[in-house]
């Protein structure tokens, strides 16, 4: 409840923060996180902004621990641009996220409606997505998202980016709920053999989808998972 405070700055030496502890201070114009924390609070920032998050390098986020999904998503909906700062000062917005090799696992809503990424550079060996990982990150393209090695997707993982093809989901078992909502510019999906379950809005509003082969292990189709998907004239759906 400090409606003036708008520049926070965390030092070095400082290694965590309890939950809500910024929470509605609407007027955030600038988060710099420095090297050396550890871990944060769940719904330390329950405002809505249109300020800049800094760091000195990413190495810095991915390796936080966050008290839950809603850590990350309150840090971006405080502060939905992200900014990398070197040795003189100087800004350079980040436009370009290129996911660690050691980093298996996309943590829930870690970049959750972050409007400066627009591209990310998956390795083949992630074998889990998270939650909203990448959900609202309106700008993010996606030309073929191939992930030979996936066990598991989140909800609404990819939910209102600009994924255009899937050619890999590794052998998951389930495409989720909301998984590539509003994906507009989807326009051809490869689902795996494995896959025995498509959630619910998992397609809604897919415009430029024009067909969808479902595989023969698929039991489960979960309500509205095509919706508004005004291109689609075909739809293979198995026996099962």
């Amino acid at each position: 409840n400090l409606p003036k405070l708008k520049h926070i700055i965390f030092p070095s030496t400082m290694r965590s923060f309890s939950s809500n502890t910024f929470n509605n201070c609407p007027n955030i114009e600038t988060i710099t996180l420095n090297p050396g924390f550890e871990t944060f609070g769940g719904n330390s920032f329950n405002v809505e902004g249109d300020g800049k998050l800094i760091i000195s390098d990413l190495s810095t986020y991915f390796n936080i621990t966050w008290a839950a999904p809603n850590s990350f998503k309150n840090f971006f909906k405080a502060c939905p641009y992200f900014y990398l700062k070197d040795g003189n000062g100087d800004l350079t917005e980040i436009t370009t996220i290129t996911i660690p090799q050691t980093k298996l696992t996309i943590p829930g809503a870690i970049f959750w409606k972050c409007k400066s990424i627009s591209e990310v550079v998956f390795h083949p060996d992630i074998i889990s997505i998270e939650m909203e990982a990448f959900a609202a990150c309106v700008n993010l393209v996606i030309q073929n998202l191939n992930l030979p090695n996936l066990t598991t997707l989140g909800s609404g993982a990819f939910y209102n980016t600009k994924v255009q093809t899937v050619s890999a989901l590794g052998s998951i078992t389930s495409i989720p709920n909301s998984c590539f909502n509003n994906c507009a510019q989807l326009s051809s999906v490869t689902m795996p053999s494995s896959l025995t379950s498509i959630g619910s809005s998992a397609f809604k509003g897919c415009t430029s989808l024009p067909s969808i082969n479902i595989p023969s292990g698929v039991t489960t189709i979960g309500e509205a998972a095509f919706q508004n998907c005004t291109a689609l004239t075909s739809i293979n759906i198995p026996s099962s």
